[in-house]
């Protein structure tokens, strides 16, 4: 009897096949996860788009809801336009400006801007106030792709682009609607009630 032992093979490394095929499988499953990223991060840009457009809704539509809920009447200043609201009202504080405050709602160019005015006693609707006196224009709504301001002298009236005094029996609407759209869609309108 012979001891012989079996030859045993050696392989000390991978084909050359074999690396190709784990490189294209490598790279398969990396082509993969830049794919999900790509689409994690645009669905999140997206979010993010949503986000800030709602929160401008939500802040654009109180601020207009209080100062015109607030509105001073014994002053007799308010005006009601096809493209402009003005209407004098009490601020808490908005941005540089507070106290008793003419503001101008206006359309001008893709933009609905607020403009704000100092209280004049002197002044009585008879003439513009100082718009821009105490603090620059600022820009509400961005993109704006159309604006519509609305009107009901009374109760049971059509809604009309302008409120004139023989209207209502005085220069105040019992309803105020304000209509947004902006490139990419239009926001539920703004309608505020003034008691009468």
């Amino acid at each position: 009897m012979s001891n012989t032992r079996p030859i045993k093979s050696r392989c000390d490394g991978m084909t050359l096949v074999e690396v190709l095929i784990a490189a294209s499988i490598l790279a398969l499953i990396m082509t993969g996860a830049l794919s999900a990223f790509a689409a994690f991060a645009s669905a999140y840009e997206r979010l993010q788009t949503i986000n800030e457009r709602t929160a401008t809704l939500r802040e654009v539509s109180r601020f207009l809801r209080q100062s015109l809920t607030d509105i001073v009447r014994d002053e007799g200043w308010f005006s009601a336009q096809e493209r402009e609201l003005s209407w004098l009202t009490p601020l808490d504080r908005a941005g540089s400006v507070s106290g008793l405050q003419y503001l101008k709602l206006s359309v001008a160019d893709d933009e609905l801007v607020l403009s704000f005015a100092p209280y004049d006693p002197e002044l009585q609707g008879a003439k513009e106030p100082d718009w821009g006196a105490v603090a620059p224009d600022f820009t509400l709504v961005q993109d704006l792709a159309e604006a519509k301001f609305a009107y009901k002298a009374t109760p049971d009236s059509q809604w009309s682009s302008a409120i004139a005094s023989e209207d209502s029996g005085n220069t105040y609407p019992v309803l105020v609607s304000i209509g947004v759209t902006v490139q990419d869609g239009e926001w539920p309108p703004i309608i505020v009630a003034f008691d009468k």
